[in-house]
């Protein structure tokens, strides 16, 4: 930025030749010959805005009441979802507890004939029997009897099983008498055989049958093993004398019904039915994580909606049947639909993987009103059965791991809590650097803007801000940002789809920014803590289009005091053609002055190796050129001053002018009173600038004024 071309600019327009250095384009200055006696040189009018628009800078504007002004505009810090929220990846992991499974009842008859009877009644009344039965068949009194044994009697295959442990169920025994006697206290084991190695079920008991009729017994087969097969041994079997003579055949028969019903199977070898393993509910939770925030569990988030994420899974497969589990998340919809997927479970197969994107589903993290920060996960596991008898045991694992990771919300609703917010030496420019106006200028009203652009639905409050003004002639610490916990600097909440702006100023009224900005600083160091609603629980939101973006707006109006100014060029200055007749010469100047500046002029004439030849000012003389307006007490010109100067070249003078090559320029500038008086430039200040030349030529022998 070339703020002194302001200054350098009101210099040029009285210099009767200067073309200085392109950096300041004041090229547009140039001497006029003509052998007249009285020559008008320049004679204009021009107003500050005139120079700003030769001026090589985007940096000053006409501020308040028109005062011009540097501004300087930087980002110091800029945050967005992603930054501002971070939804670290969760693991639920967990292995399906399988129930007992359910077996279908099964019924089976068995025969027991009174011929396979006879060899355990005693001789006497086996033979009895035998002979009344010869007779086709013939009554015969049955006398009374009681057997201790009455055989082993093999079950044929009641189902497609080899052994199978239950966890509840019975086995009930219907016994049907077709013998033509009674029976009393019927006494049968049930005993399953694995391998040759035989297990008693229970006894059944039946304390009285008569002729024609049926009783029932059962064993309650919880916690035992049962094989496919069984045999009923017959421990106890009597008959009371009936006093009468009855028909008899050895095709006579007890009928034994042998039902399982109502069972549960803990392992086995069986044909397991299509029907439901096991059902589980669980809760995905999302782990919020605010900036640098140590307190993610006061965040009560409700409802997240995916821009993308993924739910992995993992399964380890123990059982010998197929499977279909159904993940099911029932506060999770895409354009209404819950989210549902099936997983095709191969037998006994390990590391069953893949995974769902959960990009654009909406997630109610309230499982309907009852928690917060969670999701609701089912999962139900249904057995698809191949017909075929397979193993089964409770204790096979069906473990997975479900995993839901590279999280990126669209959007957040909930509260945020009162996270904690650090900045910590965050740095921006200030713009000024070494600026050669402002070194001799002290400022006395500039101001720093921070503008706290928020189009996060969350209020935030600073409770403590630092900002450091270092890289200038010293480094300063503003003093007077007295923000507290209990008087915070709050930051509006953004409303949706829009940016809400809240501005800290930071003046001289209640800050030392005044000698901040007079050390010409190169750049803001800010250091602060803030938190998210300060005023208590509240209900936020955040999008992919929510930023919290802090900007630095420097103003620095031209209103202090300017002592000493310098501006310093040299130029080229080939006079001999101009002054090779010219006898000498008065260089007058007449300024009508808006600016509140005072200005000197001096040119120094040399020779190539700068070697000084004459002054344009001669020892003793008046260099003034420009004469400061007069101002009210806020330093603004309330009246113009008029400036007349006439600077001599004497003859002596001429003759070395006709030898000069190079011309040093220097001119100063101050405020009224020596650079004493407050001032302010304005971009609707005006200067007219008369300038003319009385010149005396040598015409030979005759001279003429």
């Amino acid at each position: 930025m070339k703020k002194r071309e302001l200054l350098f600019a009101l210099v040029g327009t009285v210099l009767l030749s200067s073309c200085v250095k392109d950096k300041y384009n004041l090229g547009g200055l140039t001497v006029e010959a003509d052998p007249s006696f009285a020559i008008p040189l320049i004679e204009t009018d021009f107003v500050t805005e005139d120079i700003l628009q030769d001026l090589d800078t985007n940096l000053i504007f006409p501020g308040t009441g028109n005062v011009l002004t540097v501004v300087f505009n930087d980002t110091l810090k800029s945050i967005g979802l992603d930054e501002f929220v971070d939804l670290t990846p969760v693991t639920i992991s967990d292995n399906i507890t399988l129930t007992p499974v359910a077996v279908d009842d099964v019924t089976k008859t068995q025969d027991v004939t009174l011929e396979s009877l006879l060899p355990k009644f005693d001789a006497l009344t086996e033979a009895g029997i035998r002979a009344a039965a010869a007779a086709n068949p013939s009554p015969f009194s049955v006398p009374g009897f009681a057997i201790g044994d009455g055989g082993e009697h093999f079950v044929d295959e009641i189902a497609d099983f080899s052994t199978l442990t239950f966890s509840e169920g019975e086995l009930n025994l219907k016994v049907s008498n077709g013998f033509t006697f009674r029976m009393n206290d019927l006494q049968m084991e049930l005993i399953s055989i694995d391998n040759g190695v035989r297990s008693v079920l229970g006894t059944l008991v039946y304390p009285l049958i008569e002729a024609g009729g049926e009783a029932t017994d059962k064993i309650d087969l919880a916690g035992k093993t049962m094989s496919d097969s069984l045999m009923m041994k017959i421990i106890n079997f009597e008959s009371v004398a009936p006093n009468a003579s009855l028909p008899i055949s050895l095709a006579d028969k007890m009928v034994m019904e042998i039902n399982l019903a109502n069972s549960k199977i803990t392992s086995g070898t069986a044909i397991l039915p299509s029907k439901e393993l096991a059902s589980e509910t669980f809760n995905i939770s999302v782990a919020p994580v605010a900036i640098q925030a140590d307190k993610s569990d006061s965040m009560k988030l409700t409802e997240l909606k995916f821009l993308s994420g993924t739910m992995a899974y993992i399964f380890n497969y123990g059982i010998a049947e197929d499977a279909n589990l159904t993940l099911t998340l029932p506060f999770a919809t895409k354009a209404g639909v819950v989210f549902s997927e099936v997983i095709s479970l191969t037998a006994n197969t390990s590391n069953i993987t893949g995974n769902f994107d959960l990009s654009e589903y909406v997630v109610d993290l309230t499982n309907g009103g009852t928690t917060v920060n969670a999701f609701q996960a089912n999962v139900k596991t249904v057995l698809v059965s191949s017909g075929l008898p397979v193993a089964f045991s409770t204790s096979n694992v069906v473990s997975y791991d479900f995993t839901v990771s590279n999280i990126k919300p669209e959007s957040i609703t909930g509260d945020f809590g009162q996270q904690p917010i650090d900045i910590a030496n965050e740095k921006a420019s200030t713009g000024l650097g070494d600026d050669e106006i402002l070194s001799t200028i002290e400022l006395v009203a500039p101001v720093i803007n921070l503008h706290f652009d928020n189009s996060f639905g969350i209020p935030m409050g600073f409770t403590s801000l630092a900002v450091d003004l270092t890289g200038g002639s010293t480094d300063v610490t503003l003093t007077g940002l007295n923000f507290t916990a209990v008087n915070p600097f709050n930051i509006a909440k953004g409303a949706t789809g829009s940016s809400v702006t809240s501005t800290l100023v930071i003046d001289n009224t209640t800050t030392n920014i005044a000698a901040g900005i007079n050390a010409q600083p190169k750049e803001f160091l800010v250091n602060g803590a803030a938190i998210l609603n300060p005023a208590g629980s509240a209900v936020n939101f955040a999008d992919t289009s929510s930023r919290l973006t802090v900007r630095v707006n420097v103003e620095v109006p031209l209103h202090g005091r300017i002592t000493n100014f310098e501006v310093l060029d040299t130029t080229d200055m080939d006079l001999s053609d101009v002054f090779d007749n010219l006898k000498s010469a008065t260089l007058k100047t007449t300024i009508n002055n808006e600016f509140p500046l005072d200005g000197t002029l001096q040119i120094y004439f040399t020779d190539d190796n700068y070697n000084k030849l004459d002054s344009l000012v001669q020892p003793g003389g008046d260099a003034t050129f420009l004469q400061a307006s007069t101002t009210d007490a806020n330093g603004i010109t309330t009246a113009a001053s008029l400036k007349s100067s006439s600077y001599v070249l004497s003859e002596e003078t001429v003759k070395k002018l006709v030898n000069t090559t190079k011309a040093i320029v220097v001119a100063r500038v101050s405020s009224s009173d020596n650079g004493a008086d407050v001032m302010k430039i304005l971009s609707t200040y005006k200067m007219s600038v008369k300038l003319g030349l009385i010149a005396q030529i040598s015409l030979g022998d005759l001279t003429k004024d």
